[in-house]
């Protein structure tokens, strides 16, 4: 709150700032992290083009983030780390930035941290995945990876004596088969049901995860309220309770639906499944 507050009492800032928040370290250790004529906020320029190819987190401004605070008393932050490059040239020794997906903020302060995986799933409830590559179980023992291409969130509250007894969420995906561990036939229909259970078992985790979250914390940071009143309005209005005293309790399900086509017939190991399948 106060980091918002001198936002909007400077007359330098702007409200359209991009907003971060670092884990483990302090500002003045990011903006030190660049070397030459690069600055920190070219760094954080690419830093946010990356997270938005992966879904790994989505920036928000300083304006959005002051309003999600007062509208639903939560929200989320772009979260970075420093840590060590992977190839060190020169034998220099410098950090980096990277993405660590988000932070949860609420009235009281920091409440917890998602990780690039949990914020995956938060990014799906609120229509922010502008792409991601899943690495799944093929139903085989091993493991392939697809390309997310699209997704659309559908919200189903469910009401009884006016009062909203629980909300289902149903996630469409659409990906692309990129890479397979181990060859597979393609052409039969079972092989493309089973693959798309699997990215399906991933995704549905995620999302269950992060609702589990929200829901211990009593704060809506994905923003649920917003979309379950544009879904039944009139309904929603005319409730006695508030959302906020229904939510912490309120039973939340999630099914994940998935559409995957084929790009190639691809035996290329993706990054880490090896890693995955052994362990």
């Amino acid at each position: 709150a106060r980091c918002l507050e001198f936002v909007e009492r400077d007359g330098e800032l702007r409200m359209d700032t991009k907003l971060f928040a670092l884990r483990g370290d302090s500002a003045e250790d990011a903006i030190a992290v660049p070397d030459g004529e690069e600055s920190v906020g070219d760094l954080l320029d690419s830093l946010e083009k990356d997270v938005a190819l992966l879904s790994e987190s989505h920036v928000f401004t300083c304006g959005e983030t002051a309003e999600a605070l007062a509208e639903r008393g939560s929200v989320l932050i772009s979260a970075l780390r420093l840590a060590e490059p992977e190839n060190i040239l020169n034998g220099e020794n410098r950090k980096t930035l990277l993405s660590a997906g988000y932070a949860v903020v609420t009235e009281r302060g920091l409440a917890c941290w998602l990780d690039t995986d949990l914020a995956r799933g938060a990014n799906l409830l609120m229509e922010l995945s502008d792409g991601d590559l899943i690495e799944a179980p093929d139903g085989r023992g091993g493991w392939f990876a697809a390309a997310l291409t699209g997704s659309k969130a559908v919200f189903l509250p469910e009401f009884e004596e006016g009062e909203l007894s629980g909300l289902h969420i149903r996630l469409e995906l659409r990906c692309r088969l990129s890479e397979m561990q181990q060859p597979l036939d393609l052409r039969e229909e079972g092989v493309i049901r089973e693959l798309e259970e699997g990215i399906a078992s991933v995704e549905a985790w995620r999302v269950e995860e992060v609702l589990r979250l929200s829901q211990l914390l009593g704060a809506d940071f994905c923003g649920l309220e917003r979309q379950v009143r544009r879904a039944a309005s009139v309904r929603f209005d005319r409730m006695n309770t508030s959302w906020r005293e229904l939510f912490p309790t309120l039973p939340v399900t999630a099914e994940v639906a998935v559409k995957l086509t084929r790009s190639y017939e691809g035996t290329v190991e993706p990054l880490g499944a090896g890693e995955k399948a052994a362990g």
